[in-house]
């Protein structure tokens, strides 16, 4: 039987952790150095220590969660303001269109985006489909 590889254990101090954890709340490696006392030359050195790195990462993987959900949270605003900009708009053209081809245009979109390849098919889950497609389609807009 072989040797079992040596697990490397991960250990950072109490003050490197301290720097962990301002960095992860967003403090730069500035205010961090004048918040522990320390030269700035010592935080870049613990960079380079996988210890170090690996702390961060374990720390900041809940905090770039979070920032992750919140950004997509306002995309997802944003998409949904879009495509309700992008629906007032094709209404517009469809009601009041400067000419019968833009109306005619837009008519045409509009009825290509919601048929329903069946006629006897349930028209509520197939329109939800078709919404979801148009937000995509707009999301390259």
């Amino acid at each position: 039987m072989g040797k079992k590889p040596r697990r490397k254990v991960m250990v950072v101090t109490e003050e490197q952790q301290e720097a962990v954890d301002l960095i992860a709340s967003g403090h730069t490696y500035a205010q961090v150095s004048r918040d522990l006392g320390i030269h700035i030359n010592t935080l870049y050195k613990w960079r380079n220590k996988a210890s170090f790195q690996y702390a961060l990462l374990e720390k900041g993987h809940e905090a770039e969660k979070a920032t992750d959900d919140m950004f997509n949270a306002y995309i997802q605003g944003r998409v949904d303001g879009l495509v309700m900009s992008a629906m007032e708009a094709l209404d517009l053209v469809l009601r009041t269109g400067d000419s019968e081809n833009a109306r005619v245009a837009a008519a045409k979109y509009v009825l290509e985006t919601f048929r329903t390849k069946d006629d006897n098919e349930d028209h509520g889950p197939k329109a939800l489909k078709d919404i979801d497609e148009l937000k995509k389609a707009l999301r390259i807009v």
